[in-house]
């Protein structure tokens, strides 16, 4: 993490507007942000970053939205919010859904409280 930042997401968008616009969010709300716009970008960033959550965009196509979902769960524990823009979730299992209809405000929340619950059960179960 940089700076004087809370945690750090990592944002997964096939679109690279998409990405920049979620991205430009969440960093003016506080959080650092790593993009990825594919599998071998995922992999990259799991190699050089810890998450507090991660974001799957609904720009994947299927596939790759479930492989990155295994790649992501294989690497860590983190939230896995995935937004979706019609209400359908391609997913089986996942901690959240995001709509892409929600309004910015209920985005941002909803990513930092995924986030600080994971990272209190994370400092709860180290100093446990």
């Amino acid at each position: 993490m940089g700076g004087n930042r809370e945690f750090t997401v990592l944002v997964i968008s096939h679109d690279e507007h998409l990405g920049d616009v979620r991205k430009a969010a969440l960093e003016s709300a506080g959080m650092d942000v790593v993009s990825a716009i594919n599998v071998v970008e995922l992999q990259e960033a799991f190699r050089k970053h810890e998450f507090g959550a991660i974001l799957i965009g609904y720009s994947l196509p299927p596939p790759e939205k479930r492989q990155a979902w295994e790649i992501a769960r294989a690497s860590c524990d983190v939230p896995l919010l995935e937004i979706s823009r019609d209400g359908k979730t391609e997913l089986m299992e996942r901690n959240q859904h995001l709509s892409d209809t929600a309004e910015e405000a209920h985005f941002l929340d909803a990513v930092k409280a995924e986030a600080h619950r994971y990272l209190a059960k994370k400092k709860q179960k180290a100093a446990g």
